[in-house]
């Protein structure tokens, strides 16, 4: 949810287009890659109250992790296809 609440805040504040990013594909890479760190940060915090029980954690970690690597790869992908179609990076 941190993940998307700072994509919605960007979106909110008007970002019309690439602007800071220097492409549409580095501002789709951070708008993928950004939710993803927040949520793999958070994983952090996982089974840390006392109702938590084992096999739920263990759940939500399988299901979990695999979408955070995805998600970093397809960012990653989509910010290094960005270096190579402009040519470098943003100046």
């Amino acid at each position: 949810m941190l993940g998307l609440s700072l994509v919605g805040a960007l979106v909110a504040s008007g970002l019309p287009g690439p602007g800071l990013f220097g492409s549409w594909l580095h501002l789709a890479a951070w708008l993928v890659f950004a939710p993803a760190i927040a949520s793999f940060t958070l994983m952090n915090f996982t089974g840390a109250s006392t109702y938590t029980s084992l096999s739920g954690v263990l759940r939500e970690t399988r299901f979990a992790v695999p979408a955070q690597v995805a998600a970093g790869a397809v960012g990653l992908a989509l910010w290094l296809t960005g270096l190579f179609v402009s040519g470098g990076p943003a100046r």
